[in-house]
This record gives structure tokens, sequence and C-alpha cells, in this order.
């Protein structure tokens, strides 16, 4: 049985890239995090009606250039994210 590409693979390389991935996804939340607030503030003020749309959901798939399926995850963050907010007080 011949053994996987990985195996031949420099393994300096692979830790290289497993940690650099490692990384980039903990960038990702934080870019997340970061816009779920935005978008907490947006939805609070309504201020995506001023560029006439007419949902935060709309705002995030037109406006923001996100899929729908990327929009509806950014929008049920938020809720979790007012929740969180509003448990807290």
């Amino acid at each position: 049985m011949a053994r996987y590409r990985l195996y031949h693979e420099d393994l300096h390389y692979v830790r290289k890239c497993l940690r650099q991935s490692h990384e980039t996804a903990k960038q990702m939340q934080e870019l997340t995090r970061v816009l779920v607030e935005q978008l907490e503030d947006i939805e609070r003020k309504r201020l995506y009606t001023r560029l006439g749309f007419k949902s935060l959901r709309g705002y995030c798939q037109f406006g923001l250039g996100f899929n729908r399926r990327q929009s509806q995850s950014l929008e049920t963050a938020l809720r979790s994210y007012q929740i969180a907010v509003n448990f807290g007080q």
C-alpha cells in the first residue's frame, strides 16, 4: 500500500502551513466579532434604510456583497450577540 503524499512533505513546511491556517482562522474570528458589533449598531439605529435597504440581511447581501448563506449567518450571529449583551445587563 502506498503512503499518502503528506508523508513526503517536509515537516517544517507542514507545520508552517498548519500554523498559518490557525493564525488566519483566529484573525477571521476576530474580524467577524468586530463586524457583528458594527452590524449591531447599524441594526439598532436602522442605518441601512438611509441607503434604501429594507432589512439588515438585504444590506449584508447587496450592500456588503455577502451571499445569502453568509448574510443569514451574520444575522444569526448578530441575534446571538444581542441576546448575550442583553443577558449581561
